[in-house]
């Protein structure tokens, strides 16, 4: 990240799985919080002159995708940006979104503060791929 800062210019945005774990609100269940490993990442951050967007519609960007008491539940992914790029879109923000086929939640930004209209969240169940009806509706799709 920091030869990309150095080559890309005034105006910046970076999102992606970052592997650290902010604070113990960005954490349920699994190996213990390290308090270090989020000091590193945030000492990077500030150095490098570099802000988080805030994120809207939850805080776990990703999950083990186990139930129950073998459920973990982790904020690891960020969109981060320089001063500049939040005086130009001083409204973004990001969204969680669901994703299909990944245990990282999808990242959307809505540049000057649109906010993405939902009628309601579509999940797709697993056990409907294994209908013929619902492989042939994709396709017509």
């Amino acid at each position: 990240m920091t030869n990309l800062r150095s080559g890309s210019g005034d105006r910046w945005l970076v999102i992606g799985d970052t592997n650290v774990v902010g604070s113990q609100e960005e954490k349920i269940e699994g190996v213990p919080f390290n308090l270090n490993d989020a000091r590193v990442f945030y000492d990077f951050v500030d150095s490098m002159g570099l802000l988080e967007l805030p994120m809207s519609r939850g805080t776990f960007t990703w999950s083990n995708k186990r139930r129950d008491d073998e459920s973990i539940l982790e904020k690891l992914d960020r969109a981060i940006c320089c001063l500049e790029w939040t005086t130009l879109f001083p409204k973004d923000i990001g969204l969680l979104d669901v994703s299909i086929g990944s245990d990282h939640a999808l990242i959307v930004i809505l540049p000057q503060g649109l906010k993405k209209k939902y009628k309601k969240d579509f999940k797709l169940e697993s056990k409907w791929l294994l209908e013929e009806e619902c492989t042939s509706t994709v396709q017509k799709s």
